[in-house]
């Protein structure tokens, strides 16, 4: 892949901090001023799993990793992810 100019850089995996993010640009999409996640009809996946993800009962500023939880881990990766050279 790096042959043809793909470049991976480490995802930051602090789950608190990475599903603040998260809520925060989801609700920035809609009523902020910050950098927002948007999220398109074509997301199947995104729209059927991550609304309904249960917290954790024992922390509650985590999902419950029992639950489906693989594309909101993703979404939450690329959240907490710079954007290098990105205009």
């Amino acid at each position: 892949m790096e042959s043809a100019g793909v470049s991976w850089v480490p995802a930051k995996t602090d789950r608190k901090n990475g599903w603040e993010l998260m809520r925060r640009m989801l609700y920035a999409a809609i009523h902020g001023e910050e950098r927002g996640l948007f999220v398109f009809e074509t997301c199947e996946q995104f729209i059927e799993t991550v609304p309904s993800i249960p917290r954790d009962e024992k922390k509650m500023d985590d999902v419950d990793t029992d639950a489906e939880d693989h594309i909101a881990d993703e979404s939450r990766y690329r959240c907490m992810t710079p954007r290098y050279g990105l205009r």
